[in-house]
């Protein structure tokens, strides 16, 4: 009823406005004939058929329009944030049903309500700022903080507001996403609580890992001392094993020089005996070197000194070795053959150790005798590595003893005062140079041990620095 009378009212204020037009206009005298009324009454009635088709359209449009209203009103009150629209002032000029909710008010009560009314205290001034850096720079701005719920709760927000002006530049205003991320921060706190703990567990396992490391740190010292003892007592033992040959060896060029120098003094004077002279003193002379000599290595060998790796030729070091283990060879009636290549390159060694090492395994093999009562050591490249070995024709292992050759205290020879540190020094000594070391036998044939010793980078760096 109430639409018909708006509707009434309408078209008779458009009537009103019409008669109005038409009263301003020049008067030109109807047609009054028949035909000018026919054609007047049918122009009349097109025109009301067109006023109709658009006043269906326009009533069309407004229905879209109104239901296009309800449905953004449904979206904006029913969206999961809170939507505020507030003034210069600080006052809120609409909301959300949403937002209502979040501050556990009703929706009437919101408007013209300061939005800083339902800010926790303690973040009063972290408003304050937020809508000043909206104000200065007019960029969207973005800010946690807590807001009320109700007289006695809160909650946390995440508050992001846009600058609005007006197209008559008369009002400014702005536009106020809220979010509630109570579950977010509470995860957060929940989350932060965590690492704290784990730092905390990290930080006491720390602590204990640096004492085990310290205590592991002194056990290995205290290990290394332990070998570098059996190390040195094994040395003195396989120079104890070698003096009576070693005595025997320096015995022999003194008595020759002896009788050389003997002889040189007999024929001194003799102008006939000049060419017997001079090679008497040749003989004296050389028979000194080779003491000299032997004395150099056993001196080099039996020295204590600390553990340093430097470049050595392998090659020297490998007739070194056999030079201190020669005598005790021939005391067993053996002869200790070398079979080395000529292009054997440095290598970055112990020699002390590398020397002790070769030793312990010359011994070893003098020592298992056999019919041929020869040792051969051969050394040549094999890919990136010295490949060293030493073969005898003695007796040979079993499987148990191929076993535990490398074992400490593992030993065939305890009646003859063997002690089972050789083979496992020897071990631990090519083990600290990076390279390997087994052992191939055969009962009754024989034992072949191999030696590899890498050429590491470091030697093509070192050699071009000498």
């Amino acid at each position: 009823m109430a639409e018909h009378t708006v509707g009434s009212n309408r078209q008779t204020e458009l009537r009103k406005r019409a008669e109005t037009t038409l009263n301003h206009r020049s008067q030109v005298p109807p047609d009054t004939s028949v035909e000018g009324i026919n054609r007047l009454v049918h122009e009349l009635l097109t025109h009301q058929s067109e006023l109709e088709m658009q006043n269906e359209e326009l009533r069309q449009a407004q229905l879209e329009l109104v239901e296009s209203r309800d449905k953004y009103l449904d979206l904006y009150d029913t969206a999961p944030v809170g939507f505020a629209t507030v003034n210069q002032q600080g006052l809120i000029l609409k909301a959300n049903l949403t937002l209502a909710h979040m501050l556990n008010v009703d929706r009437p009560f919101l408007t013209t309500s300061p939005l800083s009314k339902f800010i926790v205290v303690d973040d009063e001034d972290l408003f304050y700022l937020h809508i000043q850096s909206l104000k200065t720079t007019k960029a969207r701005q973005t800010c946690q903080l807590q807001m009320r719920s109700g007289k006695t709760d809160s909650f946390w927000a995440e508050m992001q507001s846009i600058f609005v002006e007006q197209p008559n530049g008369d009002m400014i205003c702005f536009q106020i996403t809220i979010n509630d991320i109570s579950v977010r921060k509470q995860a957060e706190e929940v989350l932060q609580q965590d690492r704290e703990e784990l730092e905390n567990q990290v930080k006491a396992h720390t602590a204990k890992l640096s004492k085990v490391n310290r205590q592991l740190s002194w056990q290995i010292r205290e290990r290394q001392q332990v070998e570098e003892t059996v190390r040195r007592a094994e040395r003195l033992s396989s120079l104890g094993a070698l003096a009576a040959g070693i005595a025997h060896e320096i015995n022999n060029p003194l008595g020759a020089a002896l009788l050389s120098a003997e002889t040189a003094m007999e024929v001194k004077d003799d102008p006939d005996e000049t060419e017997r002279f001079k090679k008497c003193l040749s003989n004296v002379i050389a028979s000194l070197d080779r003491c000299v000599r032997i004395v150099r290595n056993l001196l080099t060998f039996s020295r204590d000194k600390p553990a340093v790796k430097k470049l050595y030729p392998i090659s020297e070091v490998i007739q070194q070795s056999q030079d201190l283990v020669q005598s005790y060879a021939r005391q067993h009636q053996t002869t200790i053959r070398l079979a080395l290549d000529s292009d054997l390159p440095k290598l970055v060694i112990d020699r002390l150790e590398i020397e002790l090492a070769l030793i312990n395994l010359l011994r070893n093999a003098v020592q298992a005798g056999g019919e041929e009562n020869r040792v051969v050591i051969r050394a040549q490249l094999a890919n990136s590595a010295v490949r060293i070995t030493v073969e005898d024709k003695g007796c040979g292992m079993t499987c148990e003893q191929k076993k535990n050759a490398f074992a400490p205290f593992f030993t065939t020879r305890q009646t003859q005062g063997g002690t089972g540190l050789g083979l496992s020094i020897t071990y631990d000594i090519v083990q600290n140079h990076g390279g390997t070391i087994e052992v191939q036998s055969t009962l009754g044939e024989g034992t072949t041990v191999i030696v590899t010793l890498p050429i590491s980078e470091a030697v093509g760096k070192t050699t071009e620095q000498s």
